[in-house]
């Protein structure tokens, strides 16, 4: 249906009233099959940053729902692996993150995402982890190079949130 839809002139960068494209409703959904169709038509590459209205990019939906072979799909079309989110500056690793999907972040860090990369607020994945007490993906984080001295813009380095247990992000 997708192929003759595509084939017959169907936009596969059309928002639906959720500003979600076909790229986004397949990576929400988790349809690998569609998605590799969609993703075959030449004019699918512009849709791989467009946000939808809540501020996330098809990569960020796949990571959030932990569909690994989306991502990788997505990524292997050109998808931006650090693309920031509209609405708080988050990175597809720090969504990993808030999601305690370990296997999603060891996958995006190999895949060569930046562990260091901060949010609006200057909060990176390792802010997260250590605000969240997730003791395995800190440790995790740190051995793939995470900047423990980084700041926010609160001034708190990742240290400083464990002790003081907030994150701004959420």
């Amino acid at each position: 249906m997708v192929e003759a839809l595509l084939r017959e002139g169907a936009d596969p960068a059309a928002l639906d009233r959720n500003g979600q494209t076909s790229v986004h409703l397949c990576c929400e959904h988790n349809q690998q099959e569609c998605l590799s169709v969609v993703l075959s038509a030449g004019a699918a590459s512009t849709c791989l940053e467009i946000r939808n209205y809540g501020g996330l990019s098809p990569l960020h939906l796949a990571v959030q729902r932990g569909h690994k072979h989306l991502a990788k799909m997505l990524l292997d079309a050109g998808a931006d692996i650090n693309v920031m989110d509209i609405k708080s500056g988050l990175s597809p690793l720090m969504h990993a993150v808030e999601s305690s999907n370990a296997e999603m972040v060891r996958f995006l860090i190999e895949s060569g995402c930046d562990v260091n990369g901060q949010s609006y607020s200057g909060n990176t994945a390792l802010h997260s982890a250590c605000g969240r007490d997730q003791v395995d993906m800190v440790r995790l984080l740190l051995k793939s190079g995470a900047d423990s001295s980084l700041k926010n813009y609160h001034n708190d380095t990742p240290v400083m949130v464990t002790k003081n247990k907030k994150v701004i992000d959420n």
